[in-house]
């Protein structure tokens, strides 16, 4: 099993909604996020938070799913960024799940 995690700037949440429904992916959480950076910190120009230190309106969702849906879900996101260019890129996160009860 797999916990897969989808990040995108706040005007993004409809596009991880139908990502997870186009790969199939029928459970799924979603919640609103304020991302930060430290002031001084030079802005980092591969995520979302910019120039900003006041934070910036994100979204996560986020599903448990097997191997191969999470494969599925990841190469959608990937397609979708490739055909999208942005400064906002979508991100997924494919973290191991060691046991669940």
């Amino acid at each position: 099993m797999k916990l897969l995690i989808l990040l995108g700037v706040e005007a993004s949440e409809p596009i991880l909604r139908q990502l997870f429904h186009a790969s199939g992916v029928e459970v799924y959480s979603e919640f609103p996020i304020q991302g930060h950076r430290l002031p001084g910190m030079l802005p980092d120009p591969t995520n979302w938070f910019g120039t900003r230190t006041d934070g910036v309106y994100a979204t996560m969702a986020f599903a448990f799913l097997s191997a191969e849906k999470a494969t599925a879900v990841e190469e959608a996101l990937a397609a979708h960024n490739r055909a999208n260019p942005t400064a906002y890129p979508l991100h997924a996160f494919r973290l191991a799940v060691e046991s669940a009860t």
